[in-house]
């Protein structure tokens, strides 16, 4: 997304959603920090799905980070 739909996510653009299936079988939609960066997954990458919380009082989303 490179425009936010709620003034809260302002400090995220731009951001990516994605959806990552786990080695157990079932999918996940995680966030994607920076997906304009190198080091962004795409499709097929393997990652590690790290909890964070993105905004202030919110609780904790699944974030994918690309593995190597």
């Amino acid at each position: 997304y490179r425009r936010g739909f709620h003034p809260a996510f302002q400090p995220l653009m731009p951001y990516a959603v994605g959806l990552v299936e786990l080695d157990a079988g079932p999918r996940l939609q995680a966030h994607i920090a920076t997906p304009d960066a190198a080091t962004a997954p795409h499709a097929g990458d393997r990652v590690e799905i790290r909890f964070q919380r993105l905004l202030d009082g919110e609780p904790a989303v699944p974030v994918a980070v690309r593995l190597g």
